[in-house]
């Protein structure tokens, strides 16, 4: 039986590909000082690129646990978790009444 896909295990790979001066970037672009729209927002520095390719190995993560993606104070945790919900609302194997279903929290 296989394990079980976590959010956990998806984090833990994403701060693998964190790097700082990635990091300096997209706080810069996010506006993220104080003051600014993305005041109090955290990153880690990872590219959205490498974010939705990650997502894609992960597709078949339990709603339960995309959840716990989703309530993360970490931007790219939090994207990855709508790329994931992207990547089973695009795929065939997803069963209809998976794709019909409301989010976590109707």
């Amino acid at each position: 039986m296989p394990a079980r896909i976590s959010a956990a295990q998806f984090v833990k790979r994403l701060k693998a590909q964190s790097a700082a001066h990635e990091l300096e970037s997209i706080q810069r672009y996010f506006k993220s000082g104080k003051g600014e729209y993305g005041e109090g927002d955290k990153f880690i520095g990872v590219r959205m690129g490498q974010v939705c390719a990650l997502a894609k190995e992960f597709i078949e993560m339990p709603l339960d646990e995309i959840e716990k993606l989703l309530e993360s104070p970490i931007h790219e945790v939090r994207a990855g978790g709508v790329s994931i919900m992207g990547q089973q609302a695009r795929s065939k194997k997803t069963p209809e009444a998976r794709r019909k279903r409301p989010g976590p929290n109707p």
